[in-house]
C-alpha cells in the first residue's frame, strides 16, 4: 500500500494456533520500521489513509474473531516523522443492548473510519438478524502520546431491512 512517498507491506500468518501480523513502513527507499505483532484473530483487511488530515500516513489492520459472531476489530498506527504512534479505538465493543452481535464490516472512508453491522432483535438468531443495519464513523484524534478513534455519535445511524 502507499501514501504519497510513503510504502508500507503488510503480511498476516495463522499457524493454527497463533496469528501475526508483520509490518513494513518506507519512506522512499528509507526503512522506516519493521514489526510483528501477535493478533487475536483473523486478518480480514487494511487500509492506509490520513483520518486527521496532518499529511502523516496512518495503518489501520482490520481483524475478524473466530466463531459464529466474527467480531470486528481494528489496530492501527500513524507514521509521524520521528516515531510510530499507537491508535486506539475508543468505545469500541458494542453493548449487546444495541442489538450487536458481530458482522461488522470495516473500512475508511474520506476522514473516517466507518463500522457496519446487522442489528439483532431479540430472539433473532445468529444468521438472522431483523433489526436493520447500524453505522457508527469514527474520527481520529490526538490523545496524547496516543491517537484515538472516537465515535460520532450523532452520526450512528440504524437502516431497516436485512
Amino acid at each position: 500500500m502507499t501514501f504519497n512517498i510513503y510504502n508500507f507491506q503488510i503480511t498476516a500468518s495463522d499457524t493454527g494456533t497463533s496469528a501475526e501480523v508483520a509490518i513494513q513502513a518506507r519512506r522512499g527507499s528509507l526503512l522506516l520500521t519493521a514489526f510483528r505483532l501477535p493478533v487475536d484473530g483473523i486478518v480480514v483487511g487494511a487500509d492506509v489513509a490520513d483520518l486527521d488530515n496532518n499529511r502523516f500516513p496512518e495503518i489501520y489492520i482490520y481483524l475478524r474473531s473466530t466463531g459464529t459472531g466474527s467480531f470486528g476489530q481494528v489496530i492501527g498506527w500513524q507514521f509521524l516523522p520521528d516515531r510510530r504512534v499507537d491508535i486506539l479505538p475508543t468505545d469500541w465493543p458494542m453493548p449487546a443492548a444495541t442489538g450487536y452481535m458481530g458482522h461488522d464490516s470495516l473500512w475508511t472512508e474520506s476522514y473516517i473510519l466507518c463500522r457496519k453491522f446487522p442489528v439483532y432483535a431479540s430472539g433473532d438468531a445468529n444468521a438472522y438478524p431483523t433489526g436493520g443495519i447500524q453505522m457508527v464513523r469514527y474520527r481520529l484524534k490526538s490523545a496524547g502520546q496516543v491517537y484515538v478513534l472516537e465515535p460520532e455519535k450523532s452520526d450512528a445511524k440504524k437502516e431497516q431491512g436485512g
